[in-house]
């Protein structure tokens, strides 16, 4: 499948002018007003690092198998400062603050240059987890936490792939000036609102 993806997201991208029409002045802004916006690199780690997240799950599964019960996994630490960075981040920047989607047209850009999908932020995801436990407790609630953050994110690659479809046969780029026209009235989008329903 992820071949499949490649090519489609290459050949479509073909089609599509690689200039913008618009300059960020120039493009139409909602009627709102902007928020402030919320800087998640003010949790950034030096030890950040990609980990596919099957790899967590091959052990909950040889564990599952062998003891006849999962292992409980060590979650990240979140320190009280973070914590409400993250409560606040998330009315400010919305689920971009535990997980987030980058689409394959930015494939070469920060961050992680060369990857493309859908990434988890261990801090985002502690705190999801932390959350599920508060309320649901004796669940489980790390791996809950990646289901929940990975259908929202899901969708946000069907629009992409919706968009990029859209795209391709009127030859003009919409996907990109929407995205830079919203990104600080992100409650108004109906893409972010529409993952959030789906997860």
């Amino acid at each position: 499948m992820p071949n499949v993806l490649e090519r489609y997201f290459e050949e479509a991208s073909r089609r599509i002018p690689t200039q913008p029409v618009l300059a960020d002045q120039d493009l139409p802004k909602p009627e709102y007003p902007e928020h402030e916006g919320f800087d998640p690199t003010e949790l950034a780690r030096d030890n950040d690092n990609l980990i596919p997240v099957e790899e967590r799950w091959e052990l909950d599964v040889v564990a599952w198998r062998l003891l006849g019960r999962a292992l409980p996994y060590e979650s990240f630490p979140i320190s009280s400062d973070d914590r409400k960075l993250l409560d606040g981040g998330i009315r400010e920047t919305g689920f971009d603050i535990y997980a987030f989607y980058k689409s394959r047209r930015y494939i070469d850009i920060y961050p992680y240059p060369g990857k493309w999908g859908i990434f988890y932020l261990d801090h985002g995801v502690t705190r999801l987890k932390e959350l599920i436990d508060e309320t649901y407790p004796g669940q489980r609630s790390l791996k809950l936490a990646y289901q929940f953050l990975r259908e929202h994110e899901r969708f946000h690659f069907k629009f992409d792939l919706y968009s990029l479809s859209a795209e391709a046969k009127m030859g003009c780029s919409l996907y990109d000036p929407l995205k830079r026209a919203f990104r600080n009235h992100r409650i108004y989008q109906a893409e972010e609102a529409l993952s959030n329903y789906c997860a």
